[in-house]
């Protein structure tokens, strides 16, 4: 902008200029000022518009709008036989009227061109001790890991608790979080979002046994004399220091257990089953144990700060996304559930970028409303 000319002067300039009242002067200087960068040029065109004007002073009300009418005539004591006869009073209804329009318009501008972000998921967690009846809430650590055993030691000494074999910790990772923790027995855990890891108040290098619903990445300490055992609502996983992820979510029909490296047993009701490195063992209600070769990069990628599909349905995809942005998702109609995506991204870019790029790769338009998302398909937006 040049700098000859502030703020206030321009707002004058375009308010004279709406309503041809600029002198050969001021037409250059207003000139000089929307010539000065594209920026300004844009937003003196969109204003000067009559699309954007109309809407900037039409409300779909139409009974407000017609009442905003009369409080402005009351308070110029309108006449139609006046207005006519006085220029002063012509040049005064005229000023006000394109200053409303300008305000209008910059507030609509702004509205319309505002973008709702829905940002990604971040490090959130809370403990739950029972023994207490307490939830404390987990210091947010960022890609860095919370020594597990540090933190309750810290509690118990402050709560002066009594620990006994029957008791337990829950960690808890809402909609839109991940955690990071490390055990006392040097194993790593990644809690995945809407997750639950529960934790024996025992828990020791002798003793490791948890609990999981949702989903965890597990770098496992070896020690082939105490295995350790994870526990979810369809199957028993014996890991015996190794790489692995589980997903084991309860609005899921299947518990899924893909082997990165190292050894791992799996134990449900009905059988027992060795799992393969580079494999995905699924377990149903029936508790049988069906091993298939595993994409791991596809499946472990969320713990290393991706988000990758390879040709998943958009229903799968957004039921993982629902989670990881804690959104809602609604289709416009149910083939667009069936669409098939391969996609591989940051997983810390926003939604409406991870949006644009599906869009571009289907013919999908992806509305965003607060936390709602409607996927619809162009070929419906072209029939309406």
């Amino acid at each position: 902008m040049n700098t000859n000319i502030d703020l206030n002067e321009v707002k004058r300039l375009l308010l004279k200029k709406l309503s041809n009242s600029l002198s050969e002067t001021e037409e250059q200087l207003l000139n000089q000022w929307i010539n000065t960068s594209p920026q300004n040029r844009a937003l003196a065109q969109k204003i000067h518009s009559s699309f954007f004007l109309t809407h900037a002073i039409l409300d779909e009300n139409e009974l407000s709008y017609r009442n905003s009418w009369q409080r402005l005539r009351h308070n110029i004591k309108y006449t139609q036989h006046f207005l006519i006869r006085s220029p002063q009073y012509k040049w005064l209804v005229a000023t006000i009227l394109t200053g409303l329009i300008l305000a209008g318009s910059y507030l609509f501008w702004n509205f319309q061109t505002k973008e709702i972000t829905i940002t990604a998921g971040t490090s959130k967690a809370v403990l739950y001790t029972p023994s207490s009846e307490e939830e404390y809430t987990l210091p947010q650590t960022e890609n860095q890991v919370l020594n597990y055993s540090q933190f309750i030691n810290k509690i118990n000494r402050q709560k002066s608790i009594a620990l006994s074999p029957d008791l337990y910790h829950t960690i808890t990772v809402p909609r839109g979080g991940e955690y990071l923790l490390l055990l006392e027995d040097s194993t790593l855990i990644h809690l995945g979002p809407e997750s639950s890891l529960t934790i024996p108040a025992n828990f020791s290098r002798t003793n490791r046994t948890v609990n999981l619903s949702g989903e965890a990445y597990a770098i496992v300490y070896k020690d082939s004399l105490h295995p350790f055992t994870i526990q979810t609502e369809k199957v028993d996983i014996h890991v015996l220091g190794t790489k692995l992820n589980i997903e084991a979510y309860d609005d899921e029909k299947y518990v899924k257990v893909t082997l990165e490296e190292g050894k791992a047993e799996l134990h449900s009701a009905k059988e027992f089953q060795m799992l393969p490195i580079g494999y995905t063992a699924s377990i149903g209600e029936d508790k049988h144990i069906v091993l298939s070769k595993a994409n791991i990069y596809e499946c472990t990628a969320w713990h290393y700060n991706r988000l990758s599909f390879d040709n998943q349905t958009l229903e799968n995809i957004m039921k993982k996304l629902e989670r990881w942005y804690n959104i809602e998702v609604a289709y416009s109609s149910d083939n667009i559930r069936n669409f098939h995506i391969t996609m591989d991204i940051n997983k810390y870019e926003s939604f409406n970028k991870l949006a644009q790029a599906i869009e571009k790769m289907n013919e999908l338009k992806i509305q965003i409303k607060k936390n709602k998302v409607v996927l619809i398909s162009e070929r419906n937006l072209n029939q309406e």
